[in-house]
């Protein structure tokens, strides 16, 4: 009897143990081996419980450790005609149930990274994916085609669209940032240009120092259109071009690093970033959109993963 205590009740903790191992497999991704690494199952195997236990019991002891499909593999191996063959069956259909949503969520995240051109996140992404559901034989194929791409030392073409030839239509653009309409050239008597050529360079020159470079270039524009050889205007405007473009690829190559690191708040900054030095530049817009997409996903899945822990078995 007291034997069989320790086996029932336990539904809150085997239901803890599962949410653990789930969430770390969808939000913590490369870290799940972490998690895993630090509960062997070896060492599992020398507690006494565990040596002692049915293959039930022992199916149950890896499920509450959160190895999901270890503790598959040992339910498996409860005889049918085993008294504790029926709930060995339904912990193997809860498993099941789990490692299907693990497999689906990863799927669609690597599928929102291989829509933003990170093929490598896609890939392992993928690879998760058919760790929990290796029967998904489109995207087992595309993970081939993916390495032969590696392989050839070649730009993989999109996984995407073989895939599902749905998700293959164009996405929804993000709406389109607005920008000040341009200034008209004001209309000046003819004996006054050095006037507003010259208030168009104080202007551009503060601007530069700002670090506001767009402007800097639009005045200092304006003020070699009133005097073409203004003081040195056309080099200050120059200037205000180079460095424009500077800080653009340096701000849009800072969000693609944060991107491929998974820290989706700090990318999104960065190119609203570019976005102020350059309204008009598709890959900051483009990148920004998709980060988003990632970012609601992941927290979507942190939420549902975290209404688990309130549920019975």
């Amino acid at each position: 009897m007291k034997q069989s205590m320790n086996w029932t009740g336990r539904g809150f903790y085997l239901r803890l143990g599962l949410v653990a191992a789930s969430f770390a497999a969808l939000t913590g991704c490369a870290r799940f081996s972490e998690v895993t690494s630090r509960i062997p199952v070896m060492t599992l195997q020398m507690d006494a419980r565990y040596m002692n236990g049915t293959d039930y019991q022992k199916a149950l002891m890896l499920y509450e450790k959160g190895l999901l499909l270890e503790a598959r593999s040992k339910a498996r191996e409860v005889a049918g005609d085993d008294a504790e063959w029926r709930d060995a069956s339904r912990l193997i259909t809860s498993i099941n149930s789990v490692l299907i949503t693990i497999a689906r969520e990863h799927k669609e995240l690597g599928e929102t990274y291989d829509r933003a051109g990170i093929y490598e996140k896609a890939a392992y992404e993928y690879r998760q994916s058919l760790k929990y559901n290796p029967l998904n034989a489109k995207l087992s194929r595309r993970v081939a085609e993916f390495d032969a791409a590696v392989k050839e030392g070649r730009r993989p073409e999109s996984f995407v669209s073989s895939l599902n030839p749905a998700l293959a239509a164009p996405q929804k653009k993000p709406v389109a940032i607005a920008q000040p309409a341009p200034k008209q050239k004001e209309k000046l008597p003819d004996t006054a240009p050095e006037n507003k050529a010259d208030t168009h360079y104080t202007r551009g020159k503060t601007y530069l120092e700002a670090e506001e470079y767009a402007r800097a270039e639009e005045e200092f524009t304006l003020a070699l259109s009133f005097v073409p050889d203004y003081l040195n205007a056309r080099e200050m405007r120059d200037i205000s071009v180079k460095e424009r473009k500077k800080a653009v690829e340096t701000h849009l190559r800072n969000g693609i690093s944060y991107f491929q690191d998974e820290e989706m708040e700090l990318a999104i900054k960065e190119w609203e970033t570019v976005l102020r030095f350059d309204p008009n530049n598709d890959d900051a817009k483009d990148y920004k959109y998709r980060a988003e997409i990632i970012l609601e996903r992941l927290r979507n899945i942190r939420g549902q993963q975290a209404g688990e822990l309130g549920k019975p078995l």
